[in-house]
């Protein structure tokens, strides 16, 4: 809860005067949370604090080696991704992936192709109606009556 605190502090107080938001900030508002943090943890070196309180100060002090939340390196970028070689879909088939399935109360979504989609929806770019959705594949309905195309969860490799 500290840590929260303390950083709604920099987020409301410091950050706002390091301006804008770009690439080019980013350098400054690593260094400010880098020093703001240190101003933090020499303060409470000083006034005590709890041992969970310090473990945490230490492991926001310390260089993160990579990205916790990217496994394998792989970035995730707002560009389209190639497909590996020999995962071409057939030439009748049409370039889909799935990759995410979704419950929320009783609606399934289903992610495909980056993009969200529920029983009935109809995918713009070929016209396919998107029919049945389990966590495993979802069936897609030809929009000239010819056959389904069924889509496999695709699994993290």
């Amino acid at each position: 809860m500290v840590l929260a605190v303390m950083y709604g502090a920099f987020a409301l107080f410091i950050e706002p005067r390091l301006g804008g938001k770009g690439k080019e900030s980013a350098g400054r508002e690593n260094a400010a949370l880098q020093e703001f943090v240190q101003q933090i943890s020499t303060m409470f070196s000083a006034s005590g604090g709890s041992e969970q309180d310090r473990y945490v100060l230490a492991a926001a002090e310390r260089e993160w080696g990579k990205d916790p939340f990217v496994e394998g390196g792989n970035r995730l970028t707002d560009k389209p991704s190639t497909p590996e070689a020999g995962t071409e879909p057939a030439a009748n088939q049409p370039a889909f992936s799935y990759t995410g399935y979704v419950r929320m109360g009783d609606r399934d979504l289903a992610i495909i192709s980056g993009q969200e989609y529920e029983s009935g929806d109809r995918i713009e770019a070929t016209g396919h109606i998107i029919g049945e959705i389990t966590p495993t594949r979802v069936v897609l309905r030809s929009p000239s009556g010819g056959p389904e195309v069924i889509l496999v969860l695709e699994q993290e490799r």
